[in-house]
């Protein structure tokens, strides 16, 4: 084997050009392997960081439940050994630990850490207990905030800070790779688990729990159906509550919705190696049919068919680890910008790295795809006896070489239309969303979150004083027209629902009530927003705490409920919870917005006045009459001198919101369209170099016919037309394997099909453009071929 090895560098040494080009087509697969391999196997395949995490499942992954609720499936559910709780997304000040700094944290019950079987980095997590009354001030850093607001301080065990307006000792630091069902929290503390507490009643929190030995997720389901009856009794819910209750695994709710991208990446990579293997054997073939004859010689003298054979398989396999370590190091480089370039939401990014397993997997599918579509084609190139060979000139080829080298070609065709396919429908849909109407207007927007300092709100009185008193200092910052609040902004990830109900069409027994968007405002929250008033008035300062409660809908929840939007102004709607209902006046009706994502159409909504409402954190807007990112600063000076405690987030344009919304699709349609373009170049070097290597093979034809006058045009078009039959080919088979592939895509795309017709027929004139374009070059070489030249010669 070591001789074979010295052979193979030897020739490769004689033949460098050969062999950089071979190797540079190898390493675009494995490079684009490697990293893509590396984002899936994190996310997608590696169990979840926890002890036994099969165990682990998540009790009604589309709803809350409250501690009431969690007390009842710890006292009745047979199917779990423990049950926990976890309420992300608790937005609070930060105070202690050198400028206030407004942070995200996420309550969970005492148990969950246990439960989870995670240790901390440093310290340690909670103890059974201290979600109880009194006991509840402590927190869990994360590593980020450890990092960027401790300076990664290896002895803040024991340390105090202000979290929630509570003095409460860090106890641990979490690990860079912890995270909880995909939640990006800068702290955790404690869910309190009181009887008095509004979480007793109010559902906050998603159920964590792990199964019985034995105890499978279907049987675990159908256990909470059949308790239903019982957990509405004991807690006084409503008759439609508790319908869809369910159990799902832990992994399936923590991967969520980026399954279908991921696999449609990882599948594109797929076909990345395929290619670049198919192009590699093309190569090869074209070296092994212009060695024929130094092979026929080596078997007339005595070398056998194995030792041709595994000359042969040590070549390309050189090439292969040569490829596919030029790719590793690629990726090496590549992938902390892929890294980079991953959205929010994507969960498990701290765990994406290149690991010998990662390796090892690209490492096989470099020499498994170069054996596979590089040696065996070739074998196949030089089947005839040393006798045959000798017999043949150099540059002949068998018909058996030549159909392969053929399919080859064709398969390289094929596989560039579906990457193409799934290109160019990824970049018609980012098209299509980047053009969408959001229902708001984003220009000239300010959005800000904050986060009061300690005292500064008691309830909803003080805490509507608080927002307008913020929203007027901010409005007198020149260049800023008005400023209003709203819960949660459009897009940022939040979405309250709740259910609703006309008074005058009460729902039959049973039946769960349809549900709506539900958000908060203070001030010209719609003029600021540039939502349009469809009818009605909007909310004024008379709309109070104790005046009769009032809502204003979207049009959406307009068409919905009722026959037009005038119609339902002075119209009573009925917000229900598990517990109660609350009977509000419809006074206006607004254009819908896209709250959710901009692929989503508006759906219906409910927006009722804050001074209405309780107590809670919320987000600033202003419309400025400049551009806003020149604001920041003033704007954030006006926030410091209503409250100087004041912790600040995300000061920034809501056209930066809005352009961050698409990070996902962006970056489908971004890779996808770098693998289709690596794909077309190599499918043209691919034609270019066979149809080369044909018109060289034909030349004393193409001579003879020059001699007995054939014109230049029917010489060109000799060549050409291989190039075309490629192309059209490839079609035939390309674009039925793309149409059958695309239909995956469908969940992804917006505003086009999977078969879009625009899209396919394009698509198939770019391939056989380029695929034309790439015989000229041999083409036209025909034209200055010299008829007595080539004739002498024979």
């Amino acid at each position: 084997m070591l001789h074979d090895i010295r052979l193979a560098l030897r020739a490769f040494r004689q033949h460098s050009g050969f062999a950089a080009f071979a190797v540079l087509i190898v390493a675009l697969g494995a490079g684009a392997n490697a990293s893509v391999f590396s984002v899936v196997r994190a996310v997608l395949i590696d169990p979840l960081p926890y002890a036994r995490p099969d165990e682990l499942v998540s009790i009604w992954p589309d709803g809350f439940i409250s501690n009431a609720d969690l007390e009842f499936l710890r006292t009745r559910a047979r199917s779990f050994v423990e049950v926990a709780t976890t309420s992300p997304g608790w937005t609070t000040g930060l105070l202690g630990a050198g400028e206030p700094r407004r942070i995200s944290a996420t309550k969970t019950s005492a148990n969950m850490f246990e439960m989870l079987g995670v240790a901390p980095a440093l310290g340690r997590t909670f103890r059974r207990g201290e979600d109880r009354p009194g006991a509840d001030t402590v927190v869990i850093l994360s590593d980020a905030l450890w990092r960027s607001a401790f300076h990664a301080d290896p002895h803040v065990i024991g340390r105090f800070v202000t979290i929630e307006e509570q003095r409460r000792e860090i106890i641990g630091v979490m690990g860079p790779e912890f995270e909880l069902l995909g939640r990006d929290a800068d702290a955790w503390v404690p869910l309190p688990f009181d009887r008095a507490s509004p979480f007793w009643k109010g559902s906050v929190a998603q159920a964590i729990a792990r199964l019985r030995e034995g105890v499978t997720v279907d049987a675990a389901a159908r256990e909470l159906q059949t308790l239903v009856p019982q957990w509405r009794t004991a807690l006084g819910y409503q008759q439609d509550w508790g319908r869809g209750v369910t159990v799902a695994s832990l992994k399936s709710v923590a991967v969520g919705d980026v399954r279908r991208p991921l696999l449609v990446l990882l599948a594109a990579v797929g076909l990345i190696v395929l290619l670049t293997a198919a192009n590699l054997g093309t190569l090869l073939l074209g070296r092994h049919v212009a060695r024929r004859r130094e092979l026929a010689v080596r078997g007339a003298l005595g070398a056998s068919l194995w030792r041709l054979v595994r000359q042969t398989a040590t070549e390309s396999l050189v090439l292969a680890l040569g490829g596919a370590a030029a790719g590793i190091a690629a990726a090496r480089l590549t992938l902390p910008l892929l890294v980079g370039l991953l959205p929010p939401d994507m969960p498990r990014v701290p765990s994406i790295v290149l690991d010998p397993v990662v390796l090892a997997a690209v490492i096989a599918a470099s020499i498994g795809s170069v054996l596979l579509l590089g040696v065996l084609p070739s074998l196949l190139a030089v089947r005839p006896s040393p006798q045959t060979l000798l017999r043949l000139g150099a540059q002949s080829e068998t018909r058996a070489g030549r159909r392969t080298l053929d399919l080859l070609v064709v398969a390289q065709v094929a596989l560039a239309i579906v990457l193409g396919a799934g290109a160019a429908l990824m970049g018609r849909s980012l098209l299509a969303l980047q053009g969408v109407n959001p229902g708001f207007d984003a220009d000239h927007v300010l959005t800000l979150k904050l986060q009061p300092g300690a005292d500064r709100i008691d309830g909803i009185d003080s805490a509507v004083a608080y927002y307008r008193a913020m929203a007027a200092s901010i409005e007198r910052v020149p260049g800023v027209a008005q400023a209003a609040a709203i819960n949660h902004l459009p897009l940022s990830g939040y979405n309250w629902v709740t259910g609703v109900v006309r008074e005058d069409r009460p729902l039959p027994p049973g039946v769960s009530p349809p549900m709506a968007g539900w958000r908060m405002i203070d001030g010209p929250y719609f003029e600021t927003m540039g939502i349009p008033l469809v009818a009605g008035r909007t909310f004024t300062d008379h709309d109070t705490r104790e005046s009769p409660g009032v809502a204003i809908i979207s049009e959406p929840f307009a068409r919905r409920f009722f026959d037009d939007p005038a119609d339902a102004i002075g119209r009573t709607v009925l917000i229900t919870s598990p517990r109660d209902v609350q009977p509000v006046r419809v006074v206006g009706v607004v254009g819908g917005v896209r709250h959710v994502s901009l692929a989503k159409a508006p759906e219906p909504e409910l927006y009722r006045p804050y001074a209405q409402s309780f107590p809670m954190t919320l987000a600033i807007v202003a419309r400025t009459s400049v551009p806003p990112g020149s604001l920041i600063a003033s704007v954030r000076q006006a926030v410091w001198d209503v409250d100087a405690s004041a912790a600040l987030a995300d000061l920034l344009p809501l056209r930066t919101l809005l352009r961050d919304s698409l990070d996902r699709p962006r970056l489908i349609a971004v890779l996808l369209l770098a693998f289709a373009v690596i794909g077309l170049a190599v499918v043209l070097s691919g034609v270019y170099g066979v149809v080369a290597y044909s018109a060289r093979r034909r030349e004393r034809e193409i001579g003879i016919r020059l001699a007995v006058g054939a014109g230049p045009a029917s010489l060109v078009w000799l060549v050409v037309r291989q190039g075309a039959l490629y192309a059209a080919t490839g079609l035939l088979v390309g674009v039925p394997a793309a149409l059958a592939l695309t239909a995956f895509m469908r969940s992804l795309l917006f505003g086009v099909g999977p078969h879009d017709p625009i899209t396919i027929a394009g698509l198939c004139a770019v391939i056989v453009a380029s695929t034309l374009t790439a015989t000229l070059i041999p083409a036209l070489r025909v034209r200055r071929i010299d008829p007595a030249a080539v004739l002498r010669s024979e």
